[in-house]
């Protein structure tokens, strides 16, 4: 090293030290130097990114479940893949393969497919307490996404939310898992599983468990490990709590925007999916090894921007009939019989919870694909339909046109029966904000109290149930995504979507309130929230905050809810939900749908059988009658070949031969 060189080193090495201490950390062999933030209070965290927890899914590992680092020296790794995607820590967050959710594009700077890692978030006080064996913090695992699709986890900002050391919230981890076609895509056998982005998040969930339990993470007490949920997120969470590989993973949990029981968390038709989207790539093989084995090598961009297509839905999926190994299924049944099932033993408390209009980047996003048509198909609905329309919002998650006609008659008595369909093709912003009721009620509401109370049904005789149910008021003068999501820019509704809720936890780059006084008593708020789910309720910042009376779900309010608001007092007050709404998407809903697809299904399979039995019987009729013609055909040639010859016997003419003759 020349002498220049290690002036510039140790220069680099002051700058360093004046603007922060550097913290290690080290994993795998690897050594990871931290970057030091600054709240605004004055708290600082020390941030570490890019800690690989798995196998990288890239090139021939595509659509590959994720396998432990344990197994690295069984991957046949090339000395510059070792390097690149392993010992090489990056120097910012970055997020899996998607499209962007704020800027609408795909950035292959910021997009990586070797993007199975963790980002660390840890209280430099935690460092400071590593002397003192005596106090240990609780952990957050943090899991959030829109619609299976995009992630904001290379976008946070820590300066804002509850995470700022008054919740004894001393780590938190963000999990950065696939999404989209790389993510839950499946051809619903081995050649294709499904689920991978879950079993991303679980594997996850070991690596953190076993790091904070050998003390690679320090001074995190394993008790204390809670699993937070927003989004896709919460419903990703909400079927961890029911697989057993997860039981000591976890003591507590934040479920929000959805859950196991929502319509997102057991897509239907998942196999024929995922040939359609192959054809939309180029892969147009009936082969499902052959279509996976072609969709490896796609262009990484390409299978990102038509996956982002509102036509393409992903999730989870029950796929415990896709592999005779039961081992390698994540989701062992229908989640309404797995959560009848279990018991909840192992998780000490759930906070569920969902912000108002959680649907509305849903409905917005439909609303605007006719702005974007898929390989030149309309994928709008009709404008002088409100049925059609209606139906056109909720049939993305239906398996049959006759459930959707069904359940858009229903849909359209209960939400829009006291408006005419002259007045609501008329009022664009009535129709949107009554849709978004409809879908924030099936995909969230429903979904989350549903799974609230039969969790809490498990837990009434007991002295706490553990189980809170929130609700995050959708004020204008609080944060939310809506300010910032492209496809929300036209929105009439706008006062909030999915996720808004993550924003009292951890802040967002770009995203700022109206009214900072009004963000800083949610705040408030939200730190009882976080004590309450971590385990350590300080009765002096119940006081603070003012929500003395935010409880578990107990016998005698097992119908209210706490509204979450940052106007006028800080309290945390009660409401009563729409209980009919709820029991007409769990109940109704789910009835109906197995009733009707179970006959369209039949009605299916009678059409598939008769147009099998006459491709059969023709394709056995056809050759018999060919054959026959041919025969009649050689008959009638040999025939007339015998009569010409009979024909030409008769013209010969015989003479007598003497044997007398010379």
């Amino acid at each position: 090293m020349s002498p220049s060189d290690v002036a510039v080193t140790v220069l680099c090495a002051v700058l360093a030290l004046a603007s922060g201490q550097t913290r290690r950390l080290t994993f795998n062999g690897v050594d990871y130097s931290s970057q030091e933030l600054r709240l605004n209070n004055n708290v600082k965290i020390q941030a570490f990114f890019g800690i690989p927890y798995a196998r990288q899914p890239f090139g021939r590992f595509r659509f590959t479940r994720p396998e432990p680092l344990t197994k690295l020296n069984d991957w046949q790794l090339t000395d510059d893949e070792l390097r690149r995607h392993y010992k090489t820590p990056p120097t910012q967050a970055r997020s899996c393969p998607q499209i962007d959710p704020f800027g609408g594009n795909f950035d292959s700077s910021q997009s990586i497919e070797d993007c199975l890692r963790v980002d660390l978030y840890i209280l430099d006080e935690v460092f400071q307490e590593q002397r003192s064996y005596d106090r240990k913090y609780g952990m957050g695992i943090l899991v959030e996404g829109f619609e299976f699709k995009s992630s904001v986890a290379s976008h946070l900002d820590l300066a804002g939310g509850g995470f700022k050391g008054q919740s004894d919230v001393g780590v938190l981890a963000v999990v950065h898992y696939r999404l989209g076609a790389l993510g839950f895509l499946t051809t619903e056998d081995d050649e294709g599983p499904a689920n991978l982005g879950l079993w991303d998040q679980s594997e996850a969930l070991r690596f953190l468990k076993e790091h904070a339990l050998n003390g690679n993470i320090p001074q995190v007490d394993p008790q204390r490990i809670s699993l937070l949920g927003f989004g896709s997120g919460g419903v990703s969470a909400s079927i961890h709590m029911l697989n057993p590989l997860n039981k000591a993973m976890f003591s507590s949990a934040l479920v929000s925007g959805g859950s196991a029981l929502g319509p997102d968390a057991s897509i239907r038709d998942a196999r024929d999916r995922a040939f359609e989207f192959g054809q939309h790539v180029g892969c147009t093989s009936s082969s499902p090894r052959k279509l996976i084995n072609c969709l490896r090598y796609v262009d990484l961009q390409k299978l990102v921007t038509t996956g982002n297509e509102a036509n393409f839905l992903f999730g989870p999926v029950v796929d415990v009939n896709h592999t005779r190994d039961v081992t390698k299924a994540y989701i062992m049944d229908h989640p309404q019989r797995l959560m009848e099932r279990e018991n909840f033993e192992s998780i000490r408390s759930v906070l569920y919870g969902f912000p108002e209009h959680a649907a509305s980047l849903r409905y917005y996003t439909q609303a605007l694909a006719r702005a974007a048509p898929l390989n030149g198909r309309t994928t709008a609905p009709p404008d002088n339909s409100i049925d059609e329309r209606i139906k056109y919002y909720l049939s993305p998650f239906q398996s049959h046109g006759d459930t959707s006609r069904a359940l858009a008659a229903s849909v359209k008595f209960l939400y829009f029966r006291n408006y005419t369909d002259e007045t609501l093709m008329s009022n664009q912003t009535l129709f949107d904000s009554l849709m978004i009721d409809a879908l924030t009620d099936y995909l969230s509401v429903g979904p989350v109290i549903s799974a609230a109370h039969l969790h809490a049904s498990k837990k009434l005789n007991e002295q706490r149930s553990g189980v809170f149910i929130y609700y995050r008021d959708s004020e204008p003068e609080l944060a939310t995504f809506s300010s910032k999501l492209p496809v929300m820019s036209s929105a009439s509704v706008k006062y909030g979507t999915t996720m808004d809720d993550l924003l009292q936890f951890v802040g967002v780059k770009g995203i700022v309130p109206s009214d900072q006084g009004s963000e800083d008593r949610l705040a408030r708020v939200w730190t009882v929230v976080l004590q309450d789910l971590f385990g350590k309720v300080e009765t002096s910042a119940r006081d603070i905050a003012g929500i003395q009376d935010y409880r578990p779900i107990s016998r005698s309010e097992v119908f209210y809810i706490t509204a979450l608001r940052g106007k006028g007092s800080p309290q945390a007050s009660t409401m009563k939900y729409r209980e009919p709404n709820r029991i007409f998407w769990s109940k109704y809903v789910p009835t109906i749908g197995t009733i009707l697809d179970d006959i369209s299904r039949m009605s299916r399979d009678r059409n598939d059988n008769a147009k099998l039995y006459w491709r059969t019987t023709l394709g056995t009729a056809i050759p018999l009658g060919l054959l026959v013609i041919v025969c009649l055909c050689l008959g009638a040639l040999l025939w007339k070949a015998q009569r010409s010859a009979s024909s030409n016997l008769t013209k010969v003419q015989f003479h007598k031969v003497s044997t007398n003759d010379p």
